[in-house]
């Protein structure tokens, strides 16, 4: 689902208010929230986001409990089935998902386009950054977290598109996408070195 806050903004800003009249004015807005393990956005970088961006709470397991959970994936390859991410927070995501003219590049020149991204990002929400996933099980959560609360099918057709990940095992780095409605997702590997027409970049925005 889409995240929802707990508490109100309004609500959030009463408790600040009665902690600066209790201690003065040394009492800072908070920038990056923390509920349990997980780092949220603040309002401030919420608010900011909600023209272009999606906002979920991935809770870092494997594609094999996502499987285990009824989730379908179209093909998953066995080296990133048990691999969990240490993410622990909210990710944003563009609307438009992927970052222009990032198709047929190396990996790691779609890795300095996000770093690029977010150094530009942070210029205008000082309070966030644009990451690679790490792991493709990030992207599956995501991918299943928009389909429960849109009907829209991430990396669907008519394109079928892939986006990058840091993972590495194997033969390769980590690609998912390539969805159908119906099966779900891949999770590929692919050599470094090579250039591919369907493999851009989508980043991550995540609390700085």
């Amino acid at each position: 689902m889409v995240v929802q806050w707990i508490e109100s903004d309004q609500e959030r800003a009463d408790i600040i208010a009665s902690k600066r009249e209790g201690r003065g004015s040394d009492v800072p807005s908070p920038s990056v929230e923390v509920r349990g393990d997980t780092k949220r956005f603040s309002p401030e970088d919420r608010k900011a986001l909600e023209k272009g961006y999606l906002v979920y709470a991935p809770r870092g397991v494997s594609i094999k409990t996502l499987r285990g959970e009824g989730r379908r994936f179209w093909y998953v390859n066995s080296m990133f089935e048990d691999l969990t991410s240490t993410l622990k927070s909210e990710v944003a995501i563009m609307k438009g998902l992927f970052l222009p003219k990032s198709f047929n590049k190396l990996p790691e020149q779609q890795i300095d386009m996000v770093e690029k991204f977010s150094r530009r990002l942070k210029k205008k929400i000082p309070g966030v950054q644009a990451i690679v996933a790490d792991e493709p099980s990030v992207w599956a959560e995501i991918y299943h977290l928009h389909f429960d609360a849109t009907g829209d099918v991430l990396f669907g057709p008519p394109d079928f598109l892939y986006t990058i990940t840091r993972a590495y095992a194997g033969s390769g780095f980590a690609r998912f996408g390539r969805a159908g409605a119906d099966s779900g997702p891949h999770v590929h590997a692919w050599s470094p070195g090579y250039r591919y027409h369907d493999v851009g970049v989508v980043p991550l925005v995540v609390p700085a």
